[in-house]
């Protein structure tokens, strides 16, 4: 119908024989087969082993593949075109009517990842990210409207308070160490070592003088958690270790931290206390009650985009 050349995606797309992705092979192929120029149809979702049996993606198949594209041609920007507006800046179930994210860096983007917005997944993002090529979000149900550009130069539209959107990852667990005098140099890879035997994700880490505090993924089996809490109980006899668990983070991207407090503030407000907060710039960590998360988000939300 418009008169385009197809290509078998398993021409290029290429699998290890332990079903790994094979970017660096997959790379090489796509751009000899697409080095002329001609419009081209790639199907998504699927490549193949070395030995021509088909394997599909496991998740978000047809983006990877559109990212694959667009690197090995040196696209000057990777349209991924979907059934959502681009990236808000909320929870639309929790928040009503988030406003859209406009314009995001990449570390940015990151960042929302991996504290739970899941637009693209990290696999579709990361071949154009490596060549720092632009990425535009748009919808296919709403083509006119803006979307979310990332990586592009143009700054983020940002709101009163410089705050550009809200993500939430939960339940999490918070395991607090307080040394009585300063942190041993070696604290941090005890408890580490600790966590992971215990098969425990680590969610992130503060380092204080005389402290460390650790945000897992609750994931793990109670009884794991509290064994762990003990065995480092016995290793730190000094300290006290403190174990909180059902709690969910409130991560919030902002260029500005000078709003923090108020966002702070209008948390506590609503009636859930703040148990930890972490400035990693560009963003801030609230921890809160799982249970008290959503009213959080709302007024949060409600300081920053009133």
């Amino acid at each position: 119908f418009m008169g385009w050349r197809f290509m078998d995606a398993a021409e290029a797309v290429k699998f290890t024989a332990d079903g790994a992705f094979d970017a660096e092979t997959t790379n090489t192929l796509m751009a000899e087969k697409l080095s002329d120029g001609v419009p081209t149809v790639v199907p998504g979702f699927y490549g193949s082993y070395p030995d021509g049996t088909i394997k599909t993606f496991s998740r978000g198949g047809s983006d990877i593949t559109g990212a694959i594209v667009a690197r090995a041609v040196e696209a000057s920007v990777y349209e991924n075109w979907t059934d959502v507006p681009g990236i808000l800046a909320a929870d639309p179930k929790i928040v009503k009517r988030p406003a859209p994210i406009e314009t995001l860096s990449y570390p940015e983007l990151q960042l929302l990842s991996a504290a739970g917005t899941q637009v693209l997944h990290e696999s579709a993002v990361a071949p154009v990210r490596e060549r720092q090529i632009p990425l535009h979000i748009r919808s296919t149900f709403a083509p006119d409207a803006p979307g979310t550009r990332i990586g592009f130069d143009a700054p983020a539209s940002l709101s009163a308070s410089g705050v550009i959107g809200f993500a939430g990852r939960r339940p999490v667990s918070m395991l607090r160490i307080v040394f009585p005098e300063r942190a041993e140099d070696t604290a941090l890879a005890a408890v580490c070592t600790c966590l992971r035997a215990h098969h425990m994700t680590l969610f992130h880490v503060s380092c204080g003088t005389e402290d460390l505090c650790i945000l897992l993924e609750t994931g793990t089996e109670p009884n794991a958690l509290h064994a762990a809490a003990d065995q480092l109980r016995e290793h730190f006899s000094g300290a006290k270790v403190k174990l909180r668990e059902n709690l969910a983070v409130l991560l919030t991207l902002c260029r500005s931290t000078k709003d923090i407090p108020k966002l702070s503030a209008a948390i506590e407000a609503s009636g859930a206390p703040v148990h930890h907060l972490v400035q990693t710039p560009p963003g801030a960590m609230f921890c809160v009650n799982d249970s008290q998360y959503e009213q959080a988000l709302r007024a949060a939300y409600g300081a920053a985009f009133a």
